[in-house]
């Protein structure tokens, strides 16, 4: 058989996407297929934040490897905007956790402490030096924690980013095209089956969301990958009311390019539909008003929703399916497949093409809810 490509992914949101352009860095032929069009899922619905603080308060490899993510944006950026002349938008202006209860300050004070014993920049602002950061926050907030290096960045403009420049190193991309089954012979995967045809390579890569228990599991791997569909809407403004991210209980608000406020996100797991309702949106608006009032003021731009794929135990499979050999899964980010997706490409890549597997990588391990079959 002769393989016509080094890799196949099967996927083009942020993750597939990242790592097709980390394999084509290295000069890997690869073939990258989607369903439906590029960024059209949870890449193209999410915030853009890079909460690796602000997400992840539990030491561990988790955190660990959020934050060598979060490292990688700025140079990432310019080699992006190099390559694909697309600009990803990152803005380095940190990220303010906001606590209106007595309650939800002493939780903020426990984050702060916490971030700070891993290293981590994490500064408690109340009374003068809060409302001198922001001004426009409301009245009723106690206090907020300020983490200075949780950037944000324009989710379908990352994705695409990543996706055009591994085009731009001569990956090919099928659109509109549906993966059926993975092809397997002598215990290897060397390809897959599409509704018109089949396409061949070394490797393959899952890369799909929450369509990737449905062609894995005759290969045993035995994990949910659900949707949480997320609603959020954007307001544009004169003037915007705020300068940094501001993340609630209820909501997160992030201020964008061209005077937008991006508020998000509801969350509804195994919710499969696509649209976006009236309560949902009434209850973002109702929170972000608790934390910026002018948000009262911004004029509807778009609603839309996402759908982002949630793992058993919160955390991602990123790894090699070890009963087939060349056979490899990458999804399960959840809220931080934005902020994971250079890490996640640069070790797959590294794993793919070198056979180096970050050490870290062990406790993302796609067999850690194997069930026991003949494949």
């Amino acid at each position: 058989m002769t393989c016509m490509y080094d890799v196949i992914i099967v996927g083009a949101g942020v993750i597939g996407s990242s790592i097709a352009y980390y394999l084509t860095e290295q000069g890997a032929s690869v073939l990258i297929i989607e369903k439906d069009q590029p960024a059209k899922g949870a890449s193209g619905a999410a915030g853009g934040m890079l909460g690796a603080q602000a997400e992840i308060h539990t030491a561990g490899p988790f955190y660990e490897m959020a934050q060598k993510s979060r490292e990688m944006f700025p140079e990432l950026a310019c080699k992006l905007r190099e390559k694909s002349g697309i600009d990803i938008g990152l803005v380095q202006k940190g990220l303010l956790q906001v606590a209106i209860t007595d309650e939800q300050t002493s939780e903020l004070e426990t984050l702060m402490t916490f971030h700070q014993s891993q290293g981590q920049q994490a500064i408690l602002l109340n009374g003068k030096d809060l409302f001198d950061k922001e001004p426009h926050l409301g009245e009723d907030i106690k206090a907020g924690l300020y983490l200075p290096n949780d950037h944000q960045v324009v989710a379908p403009n990352l994705a695409k980013a990543f996706l055009y420049s591994a085009t731009a190193n001569g990956a090919t991309l099928l659109t509109d095209t549906e993966v059926v089954s993975i092809i397997k012979e002598n215990g290897k995967a060397c390809g897959v089956k599409a509704e018109a045809q089949s396409y061949f390579a070394k490797s393959v890569v899952i890369a799909s969301s929450i369509q990737t228990p449905r062609l894995l599991q005759p290969f045993g791997f035995n994990a949910e990958v659900y949707p949480v569909k997320g609603e959020c809407i954007s307001l544009r403004f004169s003037q915007l009311p705020i300068q940094t991210t501001i993340m609630g209980k209820g909501c997160y608000i992030v201020p964008k390019r061209g005077k937008r406020l991006v508020i998000g996100a509801t969350t509804k797991p195994h919710d499969y539909t696509k649209n976006v309702t009236a309560g949902g949106i009434t209850s973002l608006l109702t929170e972000a008003m608790k934390l910026v009032p002018a948000v009262d003021d911004g004029s509807i731009e778009h609603v839309w929703a996402g759908h982002r794929p949630q793992t058993v135990d919160g955390l991602p499979y990123v790894g090699k399916l070890e009963r087939v050999e060349e056979l490899y899964v990458a999804c399960g980010h959840y809220r931080n497949g934005i902020l994971l997706s250079p890490i996640t490409g640069k070790w797959m890549a590294e794993m793919i093409l070198n056979h180096e597997k970050h050490p870290l990588l062990a406790h993302f391990s796609p067999q850690r809810h194997e069930k026991e079959v003949n494949v």
